[in-house]
Formats: C-alpha cells, sequence, structure tokens
C-alpha cells in the first residue's frame, strides 16, 4: 500500500529501526532517533543491490519530492546504468564545484592586485626613494576607480582576458578621453607583469591586446605665450588677479624659476636657503634609477624677496605657500593656480605653459641652451630617462635666472626690453 503524507508523519520512532515502504523501490526508514530515511531499493544486473539513500525526510524533500528522486534513478537503471554509480558521480561533481568556488573567493581579485601593487610601488626599501610618490598613487588611483573598477574590479585575475582589458580602454576612449586611455594602458602593463613576477598568472596579457580599434592620440602642448605683448600682460595681470597671496606668489615663483607646477606648490622651507641664495627643488618626474632628484636653483633678488614676503604668513609650518583653508600643514593644490588664471579670465596660458613660454623667449634672447635645459630639469637629450645633474652650472643659472627675473619685471613696468623675436646674444 502506498505511503501518504500523513501516513509518514505519524510514524514514531521504535526501538529498532523500521522500514515502511512505498511504491516501485521507494521506502521510508524511520530510525530509533527519531529521524526518517528515504531509500532507493533496486535490482542491477539481476542481483538485488543494497539499498541508496535518497536523503532525510524534511517538509522540503516530503513524498512527493522523494518519489521525483526515484523515478529520476528509476530512468537510470533503466538505461543499463547503476543508480548508485550515478550517484557518486552527482556527488563528486557537486563536491568540484564547491571546490571550484572555493577557490574562486580566495582567488586574487583585479582590485586587490592593484591594492598589493600600488604597496610595492610607494614602499621605500633599504632607504631607497619608492618608485610612487602620493601624488603618482593617487592619480592612478583616481583613474581606476573611475574607469577600470566598475568593470573588472572584482573579477578574479585568472579569468581575465585580453578582451576584457580591451573593453576597458575602449571605453574610456568613448568619453573622449585618450590620454587617460594611454595612461591606463600602461599602467595594465605594469600592473600585470608584476603578477606574472609574483607567480599569480601565467603571462602579462596587457601586452597582447589588439590596439587596431584605438584613435591615435596626439599630445596636446600646455597652452603658453611667445609673444612679448602677450607675456607683458601675462606679468601685469598676475599682480592683479583675484586670488589668496599664497596662490598668487606661487604663481610668480613658477614664472620666475619655470619649474613644474606640482614642484613649486609642494616646495618647503627646508629646501630654501637663503645663505647659500639656492632653492633644492625636489623633481616630480621619475627618472630611470629611481633616485631622488634635486634641482638647485639660485634665487634672483625677485624670487629671493618673494619668498621673504612669505615667512610672515607661512614660516611656522612646513609649506612655503601652505593652504590658509582649515588650519591644515598643507600645501594649496596645483590646480588652484590653473584655476586662479582661468577664474580671472586669463585662457592664453596654463601654470605648466610658462615652462615653455620660458624656454622660448630664452633660446630666443641667445641663452645657452644647456643651461635652460638643466633648469627646466628635462632629459639629456637622446637619452631618456637621464635627467642633468641638478647642481650643474650653478654660477650661469644664476645669471640667467637673474636676467630671466630682470625681463619679466621690465615687461611689467614697460620698459624698453629686447623682443622676444629678437635672437641676441645675452652671454
Amino acid at each position: 500500500m502506498a505511503l501518504t503524507e500523513t501516513a509518514i508523519k505519524k510514524l514514531t520512532a521504535k526501538e529498532k529501526r523500521y522500514r515502511k515502504t512505498d511504491s516501485n523501490g521507494l521506502l521510508i526508514e524511520v530510525l530509533p532517533t527519531g529521524r526518517k530515511v528515504w531509500r532507493y531499493r533496486y535490482r542491477f544486473n539481476e542481483k538485488q543491490a543494497a539499498p541508496v539513500t535518497l536523503g532525510e525526510y524534511s517538509p522540503s524533500f516530503g513524498l512527493k519530492a522523494a518519489r521525483a528522486k526515484r523515478d529520476e534513478l528509476k530512468a537510470v537503471l533503466d538505461s543499463g546504468r547503476d543508480p548508485k554509480a550515478y550517484i557518486e558521480e552527482i556527488k563528486q561533481t557537486h563536491l568540484a564545484q564547491a571546490k571550484a568556488l572555493a577557490q574562486k573567493k580566495q582567488a586574487k581579485t583585479f582590485k586587490q592586485l592593484f591594492e598589493e601593487f600600488a604597496q610595492f610601488k610607494t614602499t621605500s626599501i633599504g632607504g631607497n626613494k619608492s618608485d610612487w610618490s602620493y601624488d603618482t598613487l593617487h592619480k592612478h588611483q583616481l583613474r581606476l576607480k573611475n574607469h577600470v573598477l566598475p568593470a573588472i574590479g572584482d573579477t578574479p585575475i585568472e579569468d581575465l582576458g585580453e578582451i576584457d582589458l580591451e573593453r576597458v580602454l575602449l571605453a574610456i576612449q568613448e568619453h573622449g578621453t585618450l590620454a587617460n586611455r594611454n595612461k591606463v594602458h600602461s599602467l595594465f602593463k605594469l600592473i600585470f607583469r608584476f603578477a606574472k613576477g609574483k607567480r599569480y598568472i601565467p603571462r602579462n596579457i596587457a601586452l597582447e591586446l589588439n590596439t587596431d580599434g584605438f584613435i591615435k592620440h596626439t599630445p596636446k602642448h600646455f597652452k603658453h605665450v611667445t609673444k612679448t605683448k602677450d607675456l607683458a600682460n601675462l606679468v601685469r595681470d598676475l599682480d592683479g588677479i583675484n586670488a589668496s597671496f599664497e596662490v598668487r606668489q606661487c604663481l610668480h615663483l613658477a614664472m620666475n624659476v619655470f619649474s613644474r607646477p606640482s614642484e613649486v606648490v609642494r616646495l618647503k622651507w627646508s629646501q630654501v636657503d637663503f645663505e647659500s641664495g639656492l632653492i633644492d627643488l625636489e623633481i616630480t618626474k621619475i627618472n630611470r634609477s629611481n633616485e631622488p632628484m634635486i634641482l638647485q636653483t639660485p634665487m634672483s633678488t625677485q624670487v629671493r624677496q618673494l619668498l621673504e614676503s612669505m615667512q610672515p604668513l607661512t614660516a611656522g609650518t612646513d609649506y612655503v605657500f601652505c593652504t590658509p583653508y582649515g588650519g591644515r600643514n598643507a600645501p594649496i593644490s596645483r590646480d588652484s593656480l590653473s584655476n586662479a588664471l582661468r577664474k580671472n579670465g586669463i585662457d592664453s596660458v596654463s601654470p605648466h605653459g610658462f615652462r615653455h613660454t620660458a624656454s622660448t623667449a630664452l633660446n630666443n634672447l641667445g641663452f645657452d641652451a644647456e643651461e635652460i635645459e638643466i633648469q627646466l630639469s628635462h632629459t639629456i637629450k637622446g637619452t631618456r630617462g637621464i635627467y642633468y645633474n641638478g647642481a650643474e652650472k650653478l654660477d650661469q643659472r644664476k645669471r640667467l635666472l637673474q636676467a630671466w627675473s630682470d625681463y619679466l619685471d621690465g615687461l611689467k613696468n614697460g620698459a624698453d626690453v629686447i623682443p622676444i623675436g629678437k635672437n641676441k646674444n645675452a652671454g
């Protein structure tokens, strides 16, 4: 007689286990503990096989579910296979899937890989300078946060392929930011080279991308002025811009020493030596040896006066151009310089463009090209990644920087100066 749900619920434990049969080999076994277990009894190869366990009786595995499982095994039996072997195969499949899932959960994701790589690049070992400065790390973090992590941040790196990276880069390209696309592409190469070196992956997939769909990026030069009249207007305009004193003076310093904006905003008092008349500017560009690069910059009379004017305001802080907001011992931001120019309607030049302006003007005025290149902290021509000695030609550069500050003052005051386009030997 077939079982019913009501009859099953009424079954109670006894001193010894006992069974109640249903139909077509299905039975339920009641244990002394009160547990009720479904079994399937069958014959295979004309022999009675030991019953196989289907599972424990529960609200989710009642009579209907047990019969469905029995029918599944009966179909296996009818096909000529042993249901016991079939159940073992399913068990092994489930174990393999569980193992794979566990391994996947333990696998390093792209986000975790970047965090490990970033820690490696910002770590100082043996007193050597780290490969990445805080500013460099921050730039990479922002790019990944905006363009990469939403797409592949949680993906295990072993599951990533070339097409995944290509999609990320093409998505950046669609936003029109080709420079960012190239920088992320370069970062991918570094990250996956690191992963390969750590034996996390067998190869650097970033080296094998299909770039046929990439639009060629033509770098744009920073806005700058090269005409004497425009430069004179700029120098005069800098005096009258609506900005904090710290920002105005920092712009003047950038114009006079034509260093990178990131280098002048982070200038510390510890880098200023009034006695020797030198400023030790730390170069933000990374050179090939990853060694700290210091450009010793002689002070012109105007630069000395500029720095002295900052002492009453910021001498008690680390930074010459310490931010006046929030009471923090932190420098003004690089963006504050370009923002000040833009807000005051000066759109013909960028703070970084001061460098191009100075280089063009000084070369046209007849100054020594190598002295100018040293002051620009450029690499030696034909030797990428190797910078000029930052202490080289100090006397010559002192004359150059004083002449440049005098030239800018002359423009501001309307003096009769040599036009930029007139190439004269400045000596």
